[in-house]
């Protein structure tokens, strides 16, 4: 038998199912904590051994390729490194996304007096991240994002909130309570990939010389040591929503 009509090795073979297993895993992981089958740390596990399992699958073909196998092995091997591609493209997005990002999970505009949740305190649940902003925490964000400022608004309090609202609305954030009185808002939003909860407290005053108001928030992860820069993302795109409505 010719080089060219040959057979891949056996090992080649399952070299590529191994990568379809890795690749099927990702989506896996996400429904399976999107249907409620299991708990995310393992839907969070199953994503982790996808991603890496492929990243390592990657490397021993690079060197199986290096050492020049038979043609039809190496083809087989360029078929499986396809395969395996997905997933590192998934792990280079949330790299990208998190950059060099501190294992925080909440963000406010106002890291000396943070909005307060109230009506969300108990719907978080026991298992949720603790509300209360440590010192470290507070110090890791203002290195992060030294962007995340309190929104000035010429608008006045009342309609500030109201405007608040629509924003909210526009987001896709279910709102869970509007404490007109306090001028607050508490609302929550779903994640993309494991649907996970994030809570947005939005604090509504009027400015302290009268000529508007001053609207802070608070995004808070319920689950998870680092959000990836997500809460961040999240406020700066709530001001930004807020700033091009035709009534700022």
């Amino acid at each position: 038998m010719s080089e060219t009509t040959a057979a891949p090795s056996s090992l080649a073979k399952a070299s590529f199912f191994v990568a379809i297993g890795l690749l099927l895993l990702l989506p896996l992981s996400v429904l399976g904590v999107r249907l409620d089958i299991w708990h995310y740390s393992i839907g969070l596990m199953l994503c982790v051994i996808s991603l890496a399992g492929s990243f390592m699958l990657q490397i021993i073909l690079a060197i199986w390729l290096l050492r020049k196998p038979a043609i039809a092995t190496k083809r087989q091997l360029r078929k499986t490194s396809l395969a395996a591609l997905p997933p590192l493209l998934v792990a280079a997005v949330i790299i990208r996304q998190s950059g060099d990002k501190p294992v925080i999970h909440d963000i406010t505009t106002d890291t000396q007096q943070p909005p307060e949740f109230s009506f969300l305190v108990d719907v978080r649940g026991e298992d949720s991240n603790d509300l209360t902003i440590k010192p470290e925490v507070i110090s890791a964000q203002r290195k992060a994002y030294p962007q995340i400022k309190p929104l000035l608004s010429n608008l006045s309090a009342e309609q500030a909130l109201n405007q608040a609202i629509s924003t909210c609305q526009e987001m896709g954030w279910q709102i869970q309570q509007v404490n007109r009185k306090a001028g607050k808002i508490e609302a929550s939003a779903t994640t993309r990939w494991f649907a996970f909860v994030d809570d947005i407290v939005i604090r509504v005053k009027p400015s302290p010389d009268g000529s508007g108001s001053v609207i802070d928030l608070r995004s808070v992860s319920r689950v998870g040591e680092s959000d990836l820069g997500a809460n961040a993302r999240r406020i700066e795109a709530f001001i930004k929503a807020f700033q091009d409505s035709s009534t700022y």
